[in-house]
């Protein structure tokens, strides 16, 4: 079975190709046969990652109107994701998320520990806590005073 390879199709073939390390396999398990088809499609997979710009956004406590403001005239397709860092009591609920949704049409996510970043949507960092980001994903820590005030922007 085979299928001729255009600009975006991963080409389909029903050929086995066998991948061994050469004599450096003697008195171990015998070469494994691996589908062309299986390798270029992870290769395919691998190029449709989209890099794209994450935008960080901190703000007191009384940024709240300007970051609203800042929501309502973005427009949601701009092919970035947004990150607010806003100075939150340490011990009440934020109903921040809830807030901001309303003037966006993007997803709007109070951030989770691990929680991968993805384009076109508002990660809200939850209250007493710093937020850092690694390979995509929000990390979150317990937040730690320093000079007698936090600084959760500066962390981020």
């Amino acid at each position: 079975m085979q299928r001729k390879k255009s600009k975006n199709q991963t080409k389909i073939t029903g050929k086995k190709e066998t991948l061994s390390t050469g004599n450096k396999n003697k008195g171990r398990a015998p070469s494994r046969s691996v589908s062309k088809k299986s390798i270029e499609t992870k290769d395919k997979k691998k190029e449709n990652l989209k890099k794209f710009p994450i935008v960080a956004i901190g703000a007191s406590a009384g940024g709240i109107e300007a970051t609203s403001k800042l929501l309502e005239n973005l427009s949601p397709d701009l092919g970035m994701a947004y990150v607010i860092i806003q100075h939150l009591a340490p011990d009440h609920e934020s109903i921040l998320p809830e807030l901001l949704e309303r003037k966006t049409s993007m997803p709007v996510h109070q951030v989770e520990d691990g929680m991968l970043v993805k384009a076109d949507n508002v990660y809200v960092i939850p209250p007493n806590t710093y937020m850092s980001i690694a390979d995509e994903h929000l990390k979150l820590s317990p937040r730690v005073k320093s000079d007698g005030a936090y600084h959760s922007i500066d962390f981020f």
